[in-house]
This record gives C-alpha cells, structure tokens and sequence, in this order.
C-alpha cells in the first residue's frame, strides 16, 4: 500500500487527515506531518525521514503539502528525489485526500494516484452560483426533480422490483460520505433521496444533486413517488441507494 504523507503549514495536516477520517473513517498509512513557526527544512527532513524509518518505507510514497514552493514541498522534494516510486504534490485538499484514500489498493502505483489527485482536486471545486438557472430562465420545475426515467435498454426486466442494497436514514440526504463511500460500498447505479419536504424546495433539492456522485443517476423525489416507482416493473433490477430523514417515511414506504 502506498504511504501518504500529509505536510503543512501550522496544524493544517493534522486537521485534514482528521476531517478526512470523519467521511472515509481511519485509513492506514497516512502521516500528518507540522510545519509550526520557528521550524526550518531541516526539521521537515527530520520529520519525514522519522516517518519512513518507523513506517520501513524505501519507496512508494506519495508527499502532500499545501503550497507549491513552499518549505514542506521543497523538503519533500529532497527526501523523495533520490526514490524512483516517490512524488510530491502541492495543493492539498479535501477532496484529493479523501480520493487517494478510496483508490488506493496494492496495485497502485505513485503515478495512477497522481492523476486521480489532479482530477479530484478540479472536480471538487465549484462554485454554487454557477449551477443555478439564470433569472430569465422560465419556472418551470427542474429536470432533476422530475420522476426518474426508466432505463429502456434490451434486456432490461419487466417484472419485479429495484433492488435496494441500502435503505439509510440521514437527516442530510445526499453529502460526503454517502458520495465517496455508501454509494461505492453497495455499488448503486442510482439514488433517491426520498422527502415531501425537500422534493417541495428547489433549493434543498438542487444542493443535494450538486453533491452527487457524477456518475450515478440521482434524484429528490417525494414518499408517494418513492412508492410509485417501487412498483413500476421498468426499474426491475436497478440497484438504488434509498436515503431518507426519518423513520416515519420508512413506516410510510
């Protein structure tokens, strides 16, 4: 398994390999590593020289620091130049450390992580107001409120139901950890995020879709819709997370 060590300015590493624990939960083989003021490269090189020496790593380790230029980059750049299987990457967030951390296996390599940590780090960052309608846009109500479209293909059922692999109660719907990690875990090709109340507020509605995982259809439908679709035979087969708020909607269901 490759080794990720975290390296910041202040308490920054210590905090995101926290945060990052709270949506992935406790990873193995990850390293904060301070930066506090008064310290110098040298007491980087230290730091990362003592990590690996009690770790027993040689080699396939990935650094992460914060800034580009920066001491913990430039003290990385030292440690890892003279190992072929090490790299340094700046600019550090969330959502690049919560997708290493999902996509490293054994067969990774320093390089396939590097590349799904530039992706992760573009992909998580956006901007909500671009994700609105304009204010000409007429009224009506969004596509993605709308009841999901059976999927047509050849083959697909007629008869029976969707497959549930998870029916989970959260009052937040749709967030992190069911998008990096629920929804991977039951391998859904859909989500309902089942609410009278949400479904009846565009806003909620659109915040919740805009934290979906890109590749999964996912919608914000109403109890009574939940219900309807249950029963269309079109879905037979589909494999959808149903997340909703409260216990009562399940009675309901």
């Amino acid at each position: 398994m490759i080794h990720l060590i975290v390296a910041c300015h202040g308490r920054f590493a210590e905090e995101l390999v926290n945060s990052a624990a709270m949506v992935f939960g406790e990873a193995e083989d990850v390293h904060a590593v301070t930066f506090m003021p008064g310290e110098g490269p040298e007491d980087l090189i230290r730091k990362y020289e003592a990590i690996m020496a009690e770790a027993g790593i040689s080699d396939d380790v990935l650094f992460l620091v914060d800034l580009f230029g920066g001491s913990p980059y430039n003290a990385a750049i030292r440690v890892a130049a003279p190992t072929a299987r090490a790299d340094v990457l700046s600019g550090v967030n969330l959502p690049m450390l919560l997708e290493l951390l999902d996509s490293r296996d054994d067969k990774s390599t320093v390089a396939d992580l590097v590349k799904r940590a530039y992706t992760a780090s573009l992909e998580g960052t956006k901007a909500f107001r671009k994700a609105l309608p304009s204010a000409a846009a007429p009224a009506a109500a969004p596509a993605e409120a709308a009841a999901p479209l059976a999927d047509r293909r050849a083959g697909r059922p007629m008869s029976g139901h969707m497959q549930i692999p998870l029916l989970r109660i959260d009052s937040r719907l749709i967030h992190g950890q069911v998008a990096t990690s629920w929804a991977k875990a039951v391998k859904c090709d859909a989500i309902f995020a089942i609410s009278d109340e949400v479904a009846s507020d565009p806003l909620r509605s659109k915040l919740l879709l805009q934290v979906a995982p890109a590749h999964l259809q996912s919608y914000v439908i109403t109890v009574d819709k939940a219900i309807k679709v249950w029963h269309n035979p079109m879905y037979a087969d589909r494999k959808v997370l149903w997340l909703v708020t409260k216990p009562g909607d399940i009675v309901r269901l």
